[in-house]
């Protein structure tokens, strides 16, 4: 099984620095020339189904994805991106020292999801992969904290689960193949 693991493409919140976490966010005029151009790479590959998170960038970046393809996309919430809690639609030049550490070590009282709860879903994702999703190429179209975490699982390095940005990153509209 081949599975392809995509970050969707740019939004307006990427380009200022705005924490977005579940917010249901398009992609940006810059977000949607991004997945067009990587849609057209990538159009001589096979693609049997497509598995995107349910927030609307992602579904827009799979459907823009499958212009080539014309095969079924299904959402799946183990995909989702990890819920910033409130400082979901704050700039990240306001918040505050403080504030950017609660964040980043993701404590309590601020409704922040942690790091190994994304790590334990997109496991158990990868995990079920095969079973629920029995194609030979599968294109997975996601955000960055579940794209970071399902890139390691796949190619099995080893896992920050505190912290996802330790391992490498994924930039809008990039992607990267596994073998399973």
């Amino acid at each position: 099984m081949k599975i392809y693991v995509m970050r969707h493409g740019r939004t307006n919140w990427n380009e200022k620095w705005i924490t977005q976490g579940r917010s249901q966010n398009m992609l940006s005029k810059t977000g949607k020339a991004e997945a067009i151009e990587v849609a057209k790479k990538f159009a001589t590959t096979k693609i049997d189904l497509i598995i995107c998170s349910p927030l609307k960038r992602t579904v827009q970046t799979a459907n823009l994805m499958n212009e080539y393809h014309h095969v079924k996309i299904i959402k799946d919430k183990h995909l989702i991106e990890l819920d910033q809690g409130v400082f979901t639609g704050q700039k990240y030049s306001k918040q505050t020292p403080e504030e950017q550490e609660a964040k980043r070590l993701r404590l309590d009282g601020y409704g922040l999801e942690k790091f190994v709860s994304v790590y334990q879903r997109v496991k158990e994702f990868a995990d079920n992969l095969p079973k629920d999703y029995p194609y030979e190429n599968v294109l997975v179209v996601t955000h960055e904290s579940p794209a970071v975490y399902l890139s390691a699982i796949l190619s099995k390095q080893k896992i920050d689960t505190e912290n996802p940005f330790t391992m490498s990153r994924f930039q809008n509209a990039e992607i990267r193949s596994f073998e399973l």
